[in-house]
């Protein structure tokens, strides 16, 4: 009996302990797949942490490569330095090589050396930033230009530590410098052409005058410049043509295209061409670029050309003159030996025996002294105004100009400036022609 109490009671004791022993698998269980839940989302959660690092330093990569920047750690107390790829390629070095110092300073331009240095020294003592333009030389000879930027990261002063970027701006300084070398010659050709240049807006009634523009309306200083200062250089006659050209630009009639004077401080007065184009832009602004030219010694060269081309007519007609009084003065001779022999004719035959004495002859001697004296007449007289036959140098320019007169006046004849009568007579006097210049004609220096 007291076997059988004791067997139920260790078969009781066994169920109890095998009770509290699935409860407590189920609660390992329980724990063991918390924790492998717990892991697995720690997993996937490093994995998308890695992926976005990799997408990050993909993005990173690419923007330094599309931007030509390549980033750079520089521990000064130590020298560690670590570059990027990009930077391995902005100065190029393979990337196999454990980037130092002297590498940079290797490649760096003999005559921006001293200049880095000077600069890179003081920084790496004082941890200040650094933010500097130089040059590179690659092994074969092409010169890059790069912009440094270096910013002192350390928490302590004493060991300063650098994170920056450096980039290549070789096209941006090329563009540069052909840019300023367009301005320099645009500035050039405006100084040289007497040529102004001017931009409005129609729209928003902005204006940008440059330089040149300025110097020809002689205004001082960076002041802003406006239409109502333009107007007060305007020459007072010309005002209402400026305001009446200004004003069919506004309503986009018509391209300025005319030309006005300026009165200067000394009271002298510039003649301008004005040229413009109004221009329509996609945006539906309204532009009018322009340019105001100087013509002053223009119009001063035309006037002595026309005055030189005046003058050199006058002297060829001068010279076609004195060839024909020359003509007229050997015409004349043998009619001066006709009219005297005539004359002598009447003494020779009162000497005469009786015998030869014809009244034939005797009334023959008169009609040739009036025919020889009519044939010098129909000469000198058109000029001369039937004076004596016998003439001056300037009378026989007269004649000259009176004939060169009928041959300008033929109709082959080469078109030019004639001469009136009046004026025959002034040179045939040794008088001086005026020549009728216009009020307004510059003077020529």
């Amino acid at each position: 009996m007291v076997i059988a109490v004791n067997e139920a009671q260790s078969l009781v004791e066994q169920r109890r302990h095998a009770a509290q022993l699935d409860k407590r698998v189920a609660q390992w269980t329980e724990e063991l797949a918390a924790t492998n839940h717990a892991l697995a989302e720690e997993i996937a959660e490093r994995k998308r942490a890695e992926n976005d690092l990799r997408r990050s330093a993909a993005f990173l990569a690419q923007a330094q490569r599309l931007t030509r920047t390549g980033s750079t750690w520089w521990n000064v107390s130590t020298g560690e330095i670590v570059w990027s790829e990009e930077t391995y390629r902005v100065i190029e070095y393979p990337n196999t090589m454990k980037a130092t110092a002297e590498m940079t300073m290797n490649r760096c331009h003999p005559q921006d050396s001293a200049r880095v240095g000077a600069i890179i020294s003081p920084a790496a003592t004082l941890g200040t930033d650094v933010d500097l333009e130089h040059r590179l030389v690659m092994p074969d000879g092409r010169v890059k230009h790069v912009h440094v930027v270096l910013h002192n990261v350390g928490s302590a002063t004493d060991t300063p530590e650098f994170l920056g970027a450096a980039t290549e701006i070789t096209e941006r300084r090329t563009f540069e410098e052909r840019l300023r070398r367009s301005e320099m010659l645009l500035a050039e050709g405006e100084r040289i052409g007497l040529t102004g240049t001017f931009s409005w807006q129609v729209d928003t009634d902005e204006q940008l005058f440059f330089d040149q523009f300025k110097r020809i309306f002689e205004f001082i200083g960076d002041a802003p410049v406006t239409f109502d200062d333009i107007a007060r250089h305007v020459h007072p006659e010309d005002q209402f043509l400026l305001a009446e050209k200004i004003a069919e630009v506004r309503r986009w009639e018509a391209s300025p295209d005319h030309e006005i004077r300026l009165l200067d401080e000394g009271g002298g007065v510039k003649f301008l061409r004005v040229l413009g184009q109004i221009i329509r832009h996609e945006d539906g602004r309204v532009e009018c670029i322009g340019s105001v030219q100087d013509i002053t010694r223009r119009r001063a060269e035309q006037a002595l050309d026309a005055v030189r081309s005046e003058l050199n007519y006058v002297t060829r007609m001068m010279s076609l003159g004195a060839l024909t009084a020359s003509i007229a003065h050997e015409v004349n001779q043998p009619l001066s030996r006709i009219i005297t022999n005539a004359g002598t004719c009447p003494k020779m035959l009162a000497s005469a025996p009786r015998t030869s004495r014809s009244s034939s002859r005797r009334r023959g001697v008169p009609c040739v002294m009036a025919t020889g004296q009519r044939k010098s007449s129909l000469i000198f007289e058109p000029c001369l105004g039937g004076g004596h036959p016998s003439f001056t140098k300037h009378e026989g320019m007269g004649i000259g100009l009176s004939v060169s007169r009928s041959i300008g006046e033929s109709p082959g004849a080469k078109s030019g400036p004639r001469l009136t009568r009046v004026q025959q007579r002034q040179w045939s006097s040794g008088c001086r022609r005026p020549l009728p210049l216009t009020p307004n004609c510059p003077a020529i220096n």
